[in-house]
């Protein structure tokens, strides 16, 4: 019935930070991360959008038909996808509540502000098993389009918790006995020894500040990667989180 169908904007809205917080969902674009996403809870997708003449793939999933100019009016991207996804975002994302099933290996993003580094880190946490993500509120919007893209449809593979108290998350973590490790380019430097023993938290810092001075006040351990330093100042606060992600489970 086409007088229920919602206006183009309204999936166009889904591209903003305001658009997302009042419909509860977020757009995802493209097969392969919809699939992704199918993989790991194919109750979120809401609705299918489809160019004119794709085949869906996705058969009891409501869909819907653009043409290409409607298609340009919803994607983001420089050539819409013929595919795209209405997904619902998770409960309880921006509280600071912790889920029933919390796992024993946690990620914390703080004020990681390049939607492409949080993105990636994302994705490398799901890779490697890493069941959830805390991210500071000063963090980049995981559901935003850039951030979609470079975690590739991994986005609800775990859980993930934004808030402003992201610290108190840390702490109720650290009383059910997870350790703190937070990577800092003084710490000592790691090997898979380090993750050896017990439930554990990676945090990984700001792009230029790095750890704030309350994250480092509750961490077990500073640590660092071992680089060249003549060659390379520093590594990509993504690189190294993936590196250390990669350690921490080998």
């Amino acid at each position: 019935d086409k007088e229920l169908l919602k206006p183009i904007k309204w999936y166009a809205s889904l591209n903003t930070h305001k658009g997302r917080r009042d419909t509860g969902c977020f757009l995802v674009e493209g097969e392969r991360s919809i699939n992704q996403i199918m993989d790991a809870s194919p109750e979120s997708i809401v609705e299918i959008l489809m160019l004119e003449g794709t085949e869906c793939p996705y058969r009891r999933i409501p869909t819907r038909m653009l043409t290409n100019k409607q298609m340009k009016e919803v994607s983001e991207s420089v050539t819409p996808p013929k595919l795209c996804a209405v997904v619902r975002i998770p409960e309880n994302v921006n509280s600071a509540e912790l889920p029933d099933d919390i796992g024993d290996s946690v990620l914390l993003l703080e004020d990681i502000q390049d939607p492409g580094n949080c993105g990636t880190l994302i994705r490398t946490a799901a890779a490697f098993g890493y069941s959830g993500i805390i991210m500071s509120d000063k963090c980049a919007d995981p559901f935003s389009h850039k951030c979609l893209q470079s975690s590739a449809g991994t986005v609800l593979s775990l859980w993930i918790r934004r808030a402003f108290d992201y610290l108190s998350i840390v702490n109720a973590l650290k009383m059910r006995g997870f350790s703190l490790l937070s990577a800092d380019m003084d710490g000592e430097e790691i090997g898979s020894n380090h993750f050896c023993s017990g439930p554990f938290i990676l945090a990984m810092g700001n792009e230029g500040n790095g750890i704030s001075h309350e994250l480092e006040v509750l961490s077990d351990k500073i640590v660092s990667l071992k680089i060249d330093r003549q060659k390379a100042e520093s590594l990509n606060v993504a690189m190294c989180g993936s590196i250390m992600m990669y350690l921490s489970k080998n």
